[in-house]
């Protein structure tokens, strides 16, 4: 079964890195848009703050060395896993009220 996870990034954080030219962002030849590579990083135990994960800019492997420093490590964001509700099982006491339907 796959699993859905809900991010924040911190936007305050990528627009620095993008100002300083930080190599997790390109543009497409093609298409001239932008985009930032991003690195997920899943806990073994959720943190403090119930985060099963981080999300890091992804430096080109040439500047990795340099950027490790900038911008608290490149660290912009968590994420957190979506609990899924499943239903609560049915018992008899649940169906009593539903004795009298026509069907």
């Amino acid at each position: 079964m796959s699993k859905s996870f809900n991010a924040s990034i911190n936007i305050t954080r990528l627009f620095e890195a993008f100002k300083a030219n930080h190599s997790a962002f390109s543009k497409s030849e093609k298409t001239g848009e932008m985009f930032c590579n991003l690195t997920l990083f899943m806990n073994d135990q959720p943190d403090q703050y119930d985060n099963d994960g981080s999300i890091k800019l992804n430096s080109k492997k040439e500047k990795r060395e340099a950027e490790k420093d900038l911008f608290k490590k490149g660290y912009v964001g968590n994420f957190k896993a979506n609990k899924s509700n499943e239903p609560a099982p049915i018992n008899d006491s649940d169906t009593q009220e539903y004795d009298d339907l026509p069907f």
